[in-house]
């Protein structure tokens, strides 16, 4: 599978539902699947993860952004 970046605009009950589909991949002890923009990604099954949380604000609005990597994945350092 190539990398590949995915922006699309959604409701926020289409967005807890993407979400859930996310934690239920994380969840079961087989390895799923989930589907974005056409693509199938795999998700492998793993103990522990690297979660990092990047919050702010602006023009008065809450940005958050996760990204979750797997063992063996090195994380960017945010800027500050």
């Amino acid at each position: 599978m190539t990398n590949f970046k995915h922006t699309e605009r959604m409701s926020r009950r289409q967005l807890a539902e993407r979400l859930t589909d996310v934690a239920y991949a994380l969840v079961v002890r087989s390895p799923a699947a989930l589907q974005i923009d056409g693509q199938r990604v795999r998700v492998p099954d793993a103990e522990e993860l690297l979660v990092q949380w990047d919050v702010g604000f602006a023009d008065g609005r809450l940005q958050l952004q996760m990204e979750v990597g797997w063992p063996g994945t090195e994380l960017p350092v945010p800027p500050r």
